[in-house]
């Protein structure tokens, strides 16, 4: 399909199990994995979490962007991502509302 055409794939032995399985690339670490530990990712996220919720025009042209508004990625680098954003988002909420308090 329209994914596959966008991601780096190939047949592989999966270590896990030792049989053939289709593999994609990840787009941060660059590691090989099977099909089944990939994720799609919205980039640029759906909600920046330095900025935050803009507008739904925003929201929906991001939610549902172009093949080029996804990255293929690992569930290590897609678990590691999100914490990331969510660490930036907390800190931003934090600055907003000791802002709104002063």
């Amino acid at each position: 399909g329209e994914w596959g055409a966008m991601m780096q794939r190939r047949e592989i032995v999966n270590p896990k199990t030792g049989r053939l399985c289709i593999a994609s690339r990840c787009a941060l670490c660059g590691q090989e994995v099977p099909e089944k530990d990939i994720h799609m990712d919205h980039e640029p996220p759906v909600v920046d979490p330095a900025v935050g919720f803009v507008d739904w025009n925003t929201y929906i042209d991001r939610m549902f962007p172009e093949k080029a508004g996804y990255q293929a990625i690992c569930k290590p680098c897609h678990k590691e991502k999100t914490a990331e954003e969510r660490k930036i988002r907390t800190e931003r909420q934090r600055r907003e509302k000791a802002n709104k308090t002063v």
